[in-house]
Parts: C-alpha cells; sequence; structure tokens
C-alpha cells in the first residue's frame, strides 16, 4: 500500500523515520494569546511533516503532553494517529485546564522515560522533543538532570519560548552537540517555525542543509584532574575487568588531555589517573598497597599515550578482595595531592563490578564522605550483576549529589549498554565547566563541619559530542560481550528496582567519521591494539549515511 505522507509540493519531511514529541506549556499564567500562538505554530508544522499512520518506518510518528506541575498526554506515540486526528487534537487545546506552575525539567524527564521509552527500529531513526515555555520556570536541578538524560539517549531538543527571562541552564544553551536548539520568540513577529523545522524536524542527518552544520566537535576542554579507580578484584572477574578498562579508554576520547601536566601552571585539558583495585593478599594494616597504579596525573600529555598504557592493563586483574573504601583512601593520599597545582575540578571516577568487602564498608563511608566535603567529585558507574540493589543503596550515598547525575548501574555489557554508558559520562563531563553543581552541595556542607571546606565552585562549560573511533575502545570488545550475552552471564532486572538512576533504553547511537586527531589514530601501535581486538581503519567505522538506499516493502499495519 503507497501512503501519501504530506501534501503536493512540500519537500520531504521528515527526510528519515522520526519519532516526535511536542510538550505544551498549560502552566497557570499561561494566557490564551499564548496558547493560540502554541496552537498555531503546531498546526505550522503539522503541515509541513508527512505523518505516518501506523508503525512503518516512514514519516513522522507524533506525541502530543501537555506539561505544568505535571505531565499529561494528549496524543501517544502508540496511538499512531495520522494528520487529521492531530491536527483535530491541536485545534482543541485551550488554556482551561491549566495545571499549576511550571515544571519544564519534570516535562523533560517525561518525554525521556516515559514518551521515549519505546521507538521503531532503524540506524537513522530521528528522536527530536519540541518543548514550548511561556514563561520563567524554577526547576533548575530538574532541567539540569533531564539535559543529561536527552544528552544519553541522543534526543534531539527543541525549546521554544515567548520570553527572554527564560532561566535555562548554561548546560541547554551552551551546547555544540547539535542536540540542543533554543528559539526565543517574544513577539509572533519573530516566529519561524519553517527555519525551526528545517534544521530539526526536517533536518537530513547525511546532508544537511549549509545552515545546518555546525562543522565536527572537538574533545572536551575541560580543566579538570580525573582519578579513574577500577574494580579488578575477584568479585567482578576478568571480562568485567575489560569492559571497565574498554570504557576508561572511550572516555579519553571525549577530552582533551593536558599536553604538559607537569608544567605550572597546568595547561588547559584534562589531567588524568588510573589506579586499578584490589591487590592479592591485601589486608587492611598489612602494609601492602590495596591499588596497582596505572599512570599518575601528570605521566602522559598526549590521549595516545594515555590510551596504550589502558590497553596494557586490560589482560592484568589483580584478583585481590573487593575494597573500594582503601582504594579511594589510597588514590585520595597519592594520587590527587602528588601534582602541584591541584585544578578546581577534581574527579573520583569509580567503575565497580563487586559488592565490597565487608570489612571495608566504614572506610568507603568515611572516605567517600572526606573527599565529598573536599569538594571532589565522585562518580560511580556500576557494572555487571555482581552490583546488587543492596549495595546499589550504599553507593547512592558513595556518589555525588545529585545522585541521580553521578551513579549509573548497567546490569550487563551489550553494545547498547555500554554505548548509554559513554553518553550517560558525556554527559556528565559537560557540567563541570557550568557551575549548575556545587561541590560539596549545600545540604552537605553542614554534615562536613565548616561552612567553607571545599566549596569550588565551577565555570560554565561547551558541551560536545564526539564518539569513540578506535580499535581499542569500544569495538576491541565487540566479541567478548557477544560471546558473554550468548553464555547468558547477566541477568535483566527491573531497574527501578535495583535502583538504576536513568531507565536505560535498547538505542544505538548513530558514529560518525571524524577526521579529528588523525594523526594520534595512526600513532597507535598495531600490536598492542590487536591483543584486545581487530585493527580498526578509518574505512571500518560504521556510518548509516554511507550504506546505499534500500527500499523495502512496508504495509499498513499495527502490531
Amino acid at each position: 500500500m503507497s501512503v501519501k505522507l504530506q501534501p503536493a509540493g512540500v519537500s520531504k519531511c521528515p527526510v528519515f523515520p522520526t519519532d516526535v514529541v511536542l510538550a505544551l506549556d498549560t502552566s497557570d499564567d499561561v494566557s490564551q494569546l499564548d496558547c493560540e500562538r502554541m496552537r498555531d505554530i503546531l498546526l505550522s508544522l503539522l503541515m509541513k511533516m508527512g505523518i505516518s499512520g501506523s508503525n512503518c518506518p516512514m514519516g513522522a510518528q507524533l506525541a502530543v503532553v501537555s506539561y505544568g506541575n505535571g505531565t499529561d498526554y494528549l496524543v501517544r506515540l502508540s496511538d499512531r494517529k495520522g494528520r487529521p486526528a492531530l491536527l483535530q487534537a491541536v485545534r482543541g487545546l485551550s488554556p482551561a485546564g491549566s495545571s499549576g506552575s511550571r515544571h519544564l525539567g519534570d516535562a523533560v524527564r517525561f518525554a525521556v522515560r516515559h514518551v521515549f521509552k519505546r521507538l521503531r527500529a532503524g540506524p537513522l531513526l530521528g528522536k527530536v522533543a519540541v518543548f514550548f515555555q511561556v514563561g520563567w520556570t524554577r526547576d533548575a536541578g530538574s532541567i539540569s538532570t533531564a539535559t543529561l538524560e536527552l544528552s544519553m539517549l541522543d534526543i534531539t531538543a527543541v525549546v521554544v519560548t515567548f520570553t527572554e527571562d527564560h532561566s535555562l541552564l548554561d548546560a541547554l544553551l551552551m551546547n555544540r552537540n547539535n542536540r540542543f536548539h533554543l528559539y526565543v520568540w517574544e513577539m509572533e513577529s519573530q516566529q519561524r517555525a519553517e527555519g525551526m523545522a528545517r534544521c530539526t524536524l526536517c533536518c537530513d542527518q547525511c546532508l544537511p542543509a549549509p545552515e545546518c552544520r555546525w562543522g565536527t566537535p572537538r574533545p572536551l576542554q575541560v580543566d579538570v584532574d580525573i582519578a579513574f579507580v577500577v574494580d579488578g578484584s575477584h568479585g567482578g572477574g576478568a571480562d568485567l575487568y575489560r569492559a571497565a578498562l574498554t570504557l576508561v579508554d572511550a572516555v579519553l576520547e571525549e577530552v582533551e588531555v593536558a599536553r604538559q601536566p607537569s608544567a605550572s601552571p597546568p595547561p588547559r585539558g584534562a589531567r588524568v589517573a588510573l589506579v586499578t583495585h584490589t591487590t592479592p593478599g591485601f589486608w587492611p594494616g598489612g602494609g601492602r598497597s590495596p591499588v596497582l597504579e596505572g599512570f599518575h596525573l601528570t605521566a602522559y600529555g598526549h590521549r595516545t599515550q594515555t590510551q596504550r598504557s589502558v590497553c596494557e592493563a586490560v589482560g592484568h586483574p589483580l584478583r585481590g578482595a573487593p575494597a573500594l573504601g582503601h582504594a579511594l583512601e589510597w588514590t585520595l593520599e597519592k594520587v590527587l595531592p602528588a601534582v602541584p597545582l591541584l585544578r578546581r575540578a577534581q574527579v573520583l571516577f569509580a567503575i565497580v563490578a563487586s559488592e565490597t568487602s565487608s570489612w571495608d564498608r566504614e572506610k568507603l563511608r568515611t572516605l567517600s564522605l572526606e573527599a565529598k566535603c573536599k569538594g571532589i567529585t565522585l562518580f560511580v558507574l556500576a557494572l555487571g550483576p555482581g552490583v546488587g540493589t543492596h549495595e546499589l543503596a550504599e553507593l547512592v550515598h558513595v556518589a555525588s549529589s545529585p545522585w541521580e547525575q553521578h551513579l549509573l548501574h548497567l546490569e550487563g555489557v551489550s553494545e547498547a549498554e555500554v554505548t548509554y554508558a559513554l553518553g550517560f559520562t558525556r554527559a556528565f563531563l559537560n557540567p563541570l565547566k557550568s557551575g549548575t553543581n556545587q561541590y560539596p552541595p549545600p545540604d552537605l556542607i553542614e554534615q562536613c563541619g565548616d561552612p567553607s571546606r571545599g566549596d569550588t565552585p565551577l565555570q560554565p562549560t561547551l558541551p560536545v559530542r564526539r564518539l569513540p573511533k578506535h580499535q581499542c575502545g569500544k569495538s576491541a570488545l565487540t566479541d567478548d560481550l557477544k560471546a558473554l550475552e550468548a553464555k547468558g552471564s547477566f541477568r535483566e532486572e527491573d531497574r527501578e528496582a535495583a535502583m538504576t538512576s536513568i531507565t536505560q533504553q535498547e538505542a544505538l547511537e548513530n558514529y560518525e567519521k571524524s577526521g579529528y586527531d588523525a594523526e594520534e589514530n595512526h600513532q597507535k601501535d598495531p600490536a598492542k591494539l590487536k591483543k584486545t581486538g581487530k585493527e580498526r581503519s578509518p574505512g571500518n567505522v560504521y556510518d548509516p549515511c554511507s550504506l546505499a538506499p534500500v527500499k523495502g516493502e512496508c504495509q499498513d499495519y499495527v502490531l
């Protein structure tokens, strides 16, 4: 059956199948005029787009929600309404059912966690969320967390606001990953719905219009000291240890490494250290170090050198008893204070694959609190089934606040989960310079005992989008991950019951070719890479846009 997706004379929009959420502001201060403006803009957008009335992978599939103090469905994606039904729903929009004060952050999180829960399949499937904001919003913290979730899932977010006093965060506005767009239309004469649609709803991911091209994102330039503390104990096993180091390697693709880390003052960029724990035979007070130091903060001034060292550590898990608390203590004493001129932003990035030993629990509580009181950020990635519900409850208190932005639990290490973890980490790094979060947070300062202890406000940042493109990172682990999944090594549990911070979606990000740092990738030792997987060349990068179009059969049916 052939379906006509757009009126005659209108160019194809969207170019690829796209799932769209339109969120209307129905707060109690929305006037009749504001309501009519939102309605007219929506009607204009609906007339430009080809609407799919089925789950056929063509055109746009739309959901419409309204938000104020809460968020309500007007049309669900699963309704698969055609253009006439959508137009009727939008024309019936009225401010009479206003729903309290404005909570934009909650509306964004609702769209991420509920509306985009089930999507159509396809390598170039688009995900776009358009939020209307009539006035000022108070939920800054909620918007910060929602921004993180949007970044993780590669959702293009559009905010159309009718006021300059929009109070949106820098983390949302100052984003160069082409995923966030702000349109301030105070006056009706400023509205340019067609231009907005061209670079968002109708954007061709493979051949974007000239005005929609922003160039290749570069690594995040943030002045930070990051110490990766990786679980190599017998509780996690060699496979999870390998997965953890692969994630470390991939995270290094996201940041600009300081060229001369020991210089005074330190140059721009990140200084990185790696420690693994726990050494065999370690016991508190026994005189043995609990960790093995891979490299310290001033060891390398080049990303390639750092990643090579990470790759070399892959085959050497320590297999001692789990002791995260003692590993953090050693890192706080030996790694962070051992370099000149510590950065204002300091991160302990702990990758945990097992429940820590009973004799280590008190140490973990006290040392994590001490680190946070010093203004150090604790980010915890819990990996695999060895981290159960009880341990996650403990890690909530270990991670920095808000824990929703600093703690992630993955049940397994499938390709989708690894991609999800990279998106989460990338979104976590973005606000380190934005001042969005304060370390320590105000609610912890009293517990720390000194109102000024460790208070290190941060500066604004520019989030970027840069995906791993070399074999040692994500692809070197592909065969191992598939083998683990085939053996059924990981169980699927309810993520809310396991206190997972964000609802995970089985959605793979599209990989992009990037010419940046090409020389660095060619400098890597091929012999080292072959130890962890096949050598990868730029020609092997997965790029859906390079595939020849395939015209398949599609019937008008409903699941």
